[in-house]
């Protein structure tokens, strides 16, 4: 039987992306951070929700997200962030290679993009901090993503040539992570996840 979660368990859920030109992406999630967002990310990559998702924006030196482009899960999870008043995520600090849960304007409107932070600039981290739920860290191959971060694109950041996700999964240890699926703002489906992704954009 699965074992229940907490806080302190022991070791970390790992990932392990494989991206469709060969390179891997590997890290782990914090769900004592974040675990609406460690365990929606867990469910979702491990049905095989992100097989065929795109790295869809691409902001040089600042960040790569991914997500599905043809369609929009029914639900979407608490923002677990300073911004929606949420408390426990004050002891992450993001960084380079730092996992963060995308959204619209709506703090609670994140449902399964995602975005890996590619910048080392003090100020740009500041931006971010508190304004995204942070729920992992890339350890291996971020050079990989940063690398796409740099490949043309069109002035809001869609590549030219998206890349795909040909596998994530994650590694639970044999541990569950439950967490509560929220009915979507009234705008859900006609909000663009772009808005709330570039820290330049952010209110």
């Amino acid at each position: 039987m699965p074992r229940k979660s907490t806080a302190n368990t022991r070791p970390m859920p790992t990932f392990d992306l494989l991206l469709d030109n060969g390179k891997r992406i590997k890290g782990e999630l914090y769900p004592g951070l974040a675990p609406e967002s460690a365990g929606n990310f867990i469910e979702l990559a491990n049905a095989g929700y992100y097989d065929g998702a795109q790295v869809h924006h691409v902001f040089p030196h600042l960040l790569i997200e991914i997500d599905r482009t043809d369609c929009k899960l029914p639900y979407c999870i608490r923002g677990e962030c300073e911004l929606n008043n949420y408390v426990t995520g004050k002891s992450g600090d993001v960084t380079y290679g730092s996992l963060m849960m995308s959204r619209s304007v709506h703090y609670n409107s994140g449902s399964s993009g995602f975005f890996i932070v590619l910048s080392s600039n003090p100020d740009e981290l500041k931006l971010m901090q508190g304004a995204y739920a942070l729920f992992g860290q890339a350890l291996e191959g971020v050079q990989y993503a940063h690398a796409l971060s740099m490949a043309a694109s069109d002035a809001q950041g869609v590549p030219d040539k998206p890349v795909s996700i040909k596998e994530l999964r994650v590694e639970t240890h044999g541990y569950e992570y439950p967490f509560e699926k929220l009915s979507p703002p009234q705008s859900f489906f006609n909000d663009t996840y772009e808005e709330g992704n570039n820290p330049d954009q952010m209110n």
